[in-house]
């Protein structure tokens, strides 16, 4: 067929993906030298950006200056390709286009080739947005002390991530892949319940989570506590196939829990209680004051000798209590001999804030006659202040009468650094994500400005639904972004129908309504926080089971799909589309009040018609 006959033009131009014809040159040793353009199609002017009319029968190096310099041989790969025939496939990126692309290639006329390609350099900026999530995930993790781990029952194996094996105490690899190796590692006091919890796991018994606490031994022998937290994944017939969990370490939280258990035993036991009736008063007074005594010399000293706890007892005095007694511990964490602060105020453990509270406590304690317990800063000999837990309870003299204090304290500096860092690693670990699904709606404005904008404002209007239903803060953050991509599935669409100005066709419509499973597609396999990839899957569902893609109805459809799913019906409905002019918001509240109960969920709906009847609410165009 010639290349110049019309049938030849309308096939070329009928190619959604971009087409070249080339003749290639070759120098003197046969060697390939260049290539010329014989015909290009109107898809390659829209990919590459070079007008037809500038590169039909033009050399390559002519067309594409750097084509030389690239670290990809295009003119030899070509070349021999046109001498040898044949077909080649390769995806590759081109330094003068700067783009992405997937190309065959096949000649079956000798020095001559076609060459037809696809821009992919959206869906390989996404990957490397991904790999770089990864990347960032698998750093939060270690940061964290956390891990991930997958077990599939039909191999019969367990697979760790790289922190997981770590966490262990092993080198990434050096698992061998098995439950009864995992419990290797597990304390042998705690083992028989770890496998009497994992039991459900092991069957893959139907809505099995796992969320329980146990001891490891790591492989250098350190004990450490971990909490496991797991649930089944489903395949496309809702038939489980894997358990996917995280493991966390929690031994600060643990040891810090085990201190706090520790003091508050000894504390009660200060506690004096008069346990005669009132005819006995006088034993009970006597017998309840020898139990005092006991109770507080016991205590004491164990408290006086206890490392990392202070024990300090003080007059009442005022304005400033004096130091009766100072433990060993307390000597440890203050920097204090006891020496040099016996008969000295106590104003000096304290900041100058709590000091000026010392009258209102110690009034409050002679009303009460009781003590009170709770977080403070103290200050060290060197002036340096720190986060403590501290118990306060009065001592009282023989008429009763608060004659002084006792209290307990633990420095809890470490836990507080640990809390901190935690915080600061997920805090990272939350602004990567919301990087993810930024790029993601950028990625959407580049290929169809209408629909990130949509999204915008889907998402502006779901996060003021939420608010005013009173859903809590962390569920709402996960409702905006989601609702921020809720159509990311759309960049499995063509262009052209999601701009189409007239009506869609069944086709069409059928194509459109892929776009729920796609987005879920996409996300699936990434571990936010917030069900995402379920929620951007249900939003298309209605209550009564009309909506698609799964026809899921009432509880079946989580809040978060429901609140996207009316949202996104009065943004459309109240916006210009393509093919429509905008019907106004007004005929929008009229059709979600009308289908109130059957296809909207009641609750949400009110809490839409309140927002803009009432409170004002717009939608910024």
């Amino acid at each position: 067929m010639s290349k110049n006959s019309d049938q030849f033009r309308q096939l070329i131009e009928s190619l959604p993906d971009a087409f070249a014809y080339h003749r290639a040159i070759y120098d003197q040793n046969g060697k390939p030298a260049d290539y010329t353009f014989l015909e290009v199609n109107n898809a390659f002017e829209e990919m590459t950006g070079l007008e037809r009319k500038n590169v039909v029968d033009r050399k390559v190096s002519e067309v594409l200056p750097g084509i030389r310099e690239s670290d990809f041989d295009w003119i030899d790969i070509y070349g021999r390709l046109a001498l040898e025939g044949g077909t080649i496939r390769f995806e590759n990126y081109s330094d003068p286009l700067q783009r992405y692309y997937e190309v065959t290639a096949y000649s079956n006329e000798k020095y001559h080739f076609v060459a037809i390609f696809r821009d992919i350099t959206s869906n390989k900026q996404r990957e490397m947005e991904l790999r770089n999530y990864q990347k960032r995930f698998s750093q939060a993790q270690l940061f964290a002390n956390m891990g991930t781990w997958e077990y599939i029952p039909a191999e019969g194996k367990l697979y760790w991530s790289d922190e997981c094996a770590e966490l262990f105490g092993i080198k990434p690899g050096e698992f061998q892949g098995s439950f009864e190796a995992f419990l290797d590692f597990v304390h042998p006091e705690d083992r028989d319940y770890v496998i009497q919890t994992n039991q459900p796991a092991v069957e893959l018994k139907e809505g099995m989570v796992l969320n329980y606490e146990h001891r490891i031994v790591k492989k250098d022998g350190a004990v450490r506590w971990v909490r496991e937290e797991a649930g089944p994944v489903s395949d496309e017939v809702d038939k489980i196939i894997k358990m996917v969990g995280m493991v966390i370490d929690i031994t600060v939280q643990k040891d810090a829990e085990a201190e706090l258990r520790a003091i508050q035993a000894n504390l009660e036991n200060l506690v004096i209680e008069r346990t005669c009736e009132l005819e006995e008063k006088n034993r009970a007074l006597e017998q309840s004051e020898i139990s005092a005594i006991k109770s507080k010399k016991r205590v004491a000293d164990i408290l006086r000798h206890a490392e990392n706890v202070s024990f300090v007892t003080t007059d009442v005095c005022l304005p400033e209590p004096r130091i009766l007694d100072f433990s060993y511990g307390a000597e440890q964490i203050f920097g204090y001999k006891k020496e040099e602060v016996l008969g000295k105020s106590v104003s000096i453990l304290h900041t100058p804030e709590d000091v000026e509270q010392f009258p209102a406590i110690i009034e409050v304690m002679k009303n009460n006659q009781s003590g009170f317990s709770g977080e403070s800063t103290l200050v060290r000999k060197n002036g340096e202040q720190f986060p403590a837990l501290f118990k306060t309870h009065p001592l009282f003299d023989e008429q009763g009468n608060i004659s002084g204090t006792f209290g307990v304290s633990i420095d809890i500096s470490d836990r507080k650094l640990a809390e901190e860092g935690l915080a600061h690693t997920l805090e990272i670990y939350r602004k990567g994500l919301e990087g993810i699904i930024a790029s993601m709606g950028t990625l959407m404005s580049k290929r169809d400005n209408y629909t990130a904008g949509h999204q915008l404002r889907v998402a502006k209007l779901a996060v003021a639904i939420a608010e005013e239903l009173g859903l809590e803060e962390n569920k709402i953050e996960g409702l905006k972004l989601a609702a921020e991509v809720h159509d990311i599935g759309k960049i499995g669409i063509p262009a052209e129908i999601l701009t189409k100005p007239d009506e869609l066709t069944d086709l069409e419509y059928m194509i459109i309504q892929t776009h729920p499973r796609t987005g879920y597609e996409i996300l699936q396999n990434i571990d936010f926080p917030w069900p995402l990839a379920d929620i951007i899957a249900q939003h298309h569902e209605k209550i009564d089971g009309s909506g698609y893609p799964e026809g899921l109805a009432g509880d079946q459809i989580l809040l978060e799909a429901k609140i996207i799913c009316l949202a996104d019906v009065v943004e459309a409905m109240a916006s210009h589309r393509p093919y429509r002019a905008s019907r106004g918001i007004a005929v929008a509240l009229e059709e979600i009040e009308r289908q109130r109960g059957i296809l909207f969920d009641v609750e949400v709906v009110d809490a839409c018609l309140k927002l803009f009847r009432e409170k004002g609410f717009t939608l910024e165009h």
